[in-house]
């Protein structure tokens, strides 16, 4: 059994995260002895795409083999098939969408958190006050202090700069990469012209005076 099948007792460390057509992958023996079909060559497709899954999370023909119950033979030769192919494509854009969720999910918390710093402040720890005697004079407490502004200045500049990359704005490193370009083609164009070399088709010589 290659795919999850809802069963309540699935180990969790049996789970591998990898999804197929949202169906998760799972390293648990097939269960049951292996199907016999009258013509030996003949494997059902759900088995060879079991297998394939399999193998794009473990890698390994022989560990394939034991637990979707198929011949490490019959795996090594449904790798060089088309179908083989097109299915670890379909994992492997599954588990980058799912990727790619949780890092927005998390970017929204992460951004949430910042702004509640920038509106509301840094949370600073107090602690209790005693005097001489060992009597408490003041309690201790959480208070909201401004973030720096050397933070607010590095936090503007972050985003700032994300935020031209998203749009596709052109940035300092880019503008800077462009003027450094157009300063060599300067410089080998006047190496050029002090070499007589020939320019857009037409030859100047600088002779010495």
């Amino acid at each position: 059994m290659a795919f999850d099948d809802g069963h309540p007792f699935t180990p969790k460390e049996k789970k591998t995260g990898y999804t197929l057509d949202g169906k998760e992958v799972v390293l648990t023996k097939k269960r049951g002895h292996p199907r016999v079909f009258r013509n030996p060559a003949y494997v059902p497709q759900d088995i060879k795409v079991e297998a394939a899954a399999l193998y794009v999370v473990l890698g390994d023909v022989a560990e394939v083999a034991r637990l979707a119950k198929v011949s490490e033979k019959d795996i090594r030769e449904w790798k060089e098939e088309p179908w083989w192919a097109e299915i670890q494509c379909r994992m492997m854009v599954e588990q980058n969408e799912g990727l790619l969720h949780k890092i927005n999910t998390t970017v929204e918390k992460a951004l949430a958190v910042l702004e509640d710093r920038i509106l509301s402040g840094d949370s600073t720890y107090i602690p209790a006050k005693f005097d001489k005697s060992g009597n408490e004079v003041a309690a201790e407490k959480t208070v909201k202090t401004p973030i720096k502004a050397r933070d607010a200045a590095q936090i503007f500049t972050t985003l700032t700069h994300q935020r031209q990359l998203m749009r596709g704005d052109p940035t300092n490193i880019t503008q800077a990469s462009s003027t450094e370009e157009r300063l060599k083609l300067l410089k080998q164009t006047f190496k050029e012209l002090g070499q007589g070399a020939v320019i857009e088709g037409k030859a100047k010589l600088i002779e010495s005076k």
